[in-house]
């Protein structure tokens, strides 16, 4: 991996699915004082690997066993959608992925990406309000409520953050937002 930090483990690194060879693949960091490396396990949630779900975003999945500090499995899902794809393709997609993760909601899960959708403009902007009501039905919450991206020009809330245990990930989404901001300034 090109990218190493410290207190962290090498990154977890899915290559992009995009064809143009331009942008995409995704990466997860975890931290070394959350679990020891043999209880870090990518895996995938659903049956058939090239369905939908490749085509509309990016998806990435890993399950942290024994976490320390709440001793049960965590679920990171990692995500992208370029600003290119069909919001309404990528959303049915997000839909079908969540339903598929629905057998590990009792496990505590979050779900963190750029998803090119501007929550800011949840209140006129119908692919807002979907996307929130397909993450509401999975019992997930979004976290940020303020820009992640700024400019001299623009504000906007594209890198979302989601839980089901809001209790135990708010304190720890600070930290994530540093890095989400820091990564979109490289």
């Amino acid at each position: 991996s090109d990218i190493l930090l410290d207190g962290f483990y090498e990154p977890i690194v899915q290559d992009p699915i995009r064809k143009s060879g331009k942008g995409g693949g995704l990466a997860i960091f975890i931290n070394k004082r959350v679990c020891s490396p043999e209880n870090i396990e990518n895996f995938v949630p659903y049956q058939n690997s090239e369905t939908v779900y490749h085509t509309s975003g990016e998806f990435q999945f890993v399950k942290i066993h024994n976490c320390k500090g709440l001793n049960k499995t965590k679920v990171l899902v990692n995500i992208y959608r370029s600003p290119s794809e069909n919001v309404d393709k990528f959303i049915d997609a997000l839909d079908d992925v969540l339903r598929s993760l629905d057998r590990h909601k009792s496990k505590q899960t979050l779900l963190t990406g750029d998803l090119n959708i501007d929550l800011i403009k949840f209140s006129n902007d119908c692919h807002c309000q979907n996307l929130i009501s397909v993450f509401e039905k999975y019992g997930l919450v979004q976290l940020v409520s303020r820009p992640t991206r700024v400019t001299d020009h623009s504000a906007t809330l594209i890198d979302h953050v989601y839980t089901n245990d809001v209790v135990n990930d708010l304190p720890q989404i600070s930290d994530l937002a540093k890095f989400i901001l820091y990564a979109d300034d490289a």
